[in-house]
């Protein structure tokens, strides 16, 4: 896929490759040529097309599948770069529910129990905070993963946030909520 391409060639690519990696077999090939990075640095461009950032989640939940990818996926910034595509597009549902099983496939409620920590605590800036608030509205999405938030006192910790003045951390809240 070539990053000079048009972004919608790229998007309707990428959509036929998710396709595609459902074959048996199909994903092997994908991570063996190094597909697994190449959607990575595609999901980077999510701002341009939300088209693009859907098939590029749907492709990363499958490959997630695979334990090594997982350890791929969090040492590229894939979680980072998962959760800024989420928030990129918050109001597509289908997008939500599909970063949201990639992202509770790759956290654990370790991830939870950071997240939570950097919004108790008051010295956190604000992008810790909006990183942390955004990963854990997007991990909400996860039933099983709601008891860790709720177990932590993530209610508590999300309104205590929608006063918060900083960038979106309470529009952030808002929607873990």
């Amino acid at each position: 896929i070539q990053s000079s391409a048009p972004i919608e060639s790229i998007s309707r690519d990428v959509n036929i490759l998710a396709k595609l990696v459902k074959v048996d077999g199909a994903i092997e090939q994908f991570i063996g040529s190094n597909g697994v990075n190449i959607t990575l640095e595609l999901l980077g461009r999510s701002k341009e097309s939300q088209s693009l950032t859907f098939g590029v989640l749907s492709i990363l939940r499958i490959a997630a599948q695979d334990e090594s990818m997982v350890d791929l996926i969090k040492q590229n910034d894939g979680i980072v770069t998962i959760v800024h595509a989420m928030e990129e597009h918050y109001t597509r549902e289908d997008l939500l529910v599909e970063g949201g099983k990639l992202l509770s496939s790759l956290c654990s409620s370790n991830d939870i129990d950071e997240a939570m920590n950097i919004l108790e605590n008051p010295s956190s800036n604000n992008a810790q905070r909006m990183y942390a608030a955004a990963i854990i509205s997007n991990l909400s999405l996860d039933e099983q993963l709601i008891q860790n938030i709720i177990q932590r006192n993530g209610i508590e910790t999300l309104l205590g946030l929608i006063d918060d003045t900083g960038d979106n951390v309470g529009n952030i809240a808002v929607r873990a909520l």
